[in-house]
């Protein structure tokens, strides 16, 4: 497997929940810190590692870290598993296409009667219409007051950029 910017291959073998709340964007989420090894049993140093997932436990995966730095908490690193189990993508495949058939089906209750449910949409001039709301950026919900994780570095600083583990 070739190694990408900012992934590893780790164990975890411990998650402990550090806190729960609602998101930004309504939904609940739990930041769990979490201790691991390399594949081959070396501990990897107390680094804060966290993550918002419920990562699989002593066996070998696959993740995604960004660096993080809060000027309460100091700089941190947050995991996302990387395939494994369901993967995101699948589970999000099944959530669009099960949208796509309710959907249709509202469609079609709708095209029944001839009438619609909602005012014609306003042609994009400048690139957004005046109706157009601003979209909730991706990613986990972080605790309140905290900032979202920085992006992944391109890999600039080596081949895993800012991660120093």
């Amino acid at each position: 497997m070739t190694q990408q910017p900012n992934t590893r291959q780790l164990i975890v073998t411990e998650l402990k929940e550090l806190s729960t709340g609602t998101g930004n964007n309504g939904q609940p989420y739990v930041l769990y810190q979490v201790r691991a090894t390399y594949p081959d049993g070396r501990v990897i140093p107390d680094m804060k590692l966290r993550t918002f997932e419920q990562l699989p436990t002593n066996e070998v995966i696959h993740v995604r870290i960004e660096a993080h730095h809060s000027d309460k908490y100091g700089d941190s690193y947050t995991l996302f598993q990387v395939g494994g189990g369901k993967a995101a993508g699948q589970a999000l495949v099944e959530r669009v296409e099960a949208l796509e058939r309710k959907v249709a089906h509202m469609a079609g209750l709708l095209g029944a009667s001839g009438e619609s449910a909602h005012a014609p949409l306003e042609p994009v001039a400048s690139g957004r219409s005046s109706g157009a709301r601003p979209q909730n950026p991706i990613g986990p919900p972080m605790p309140t007051g905290e900032t979202p994780p920085t992006p992944p570095t391109d890999g600039g600083q080596g081949a895993n950029g800012d991660i120093p583990f």
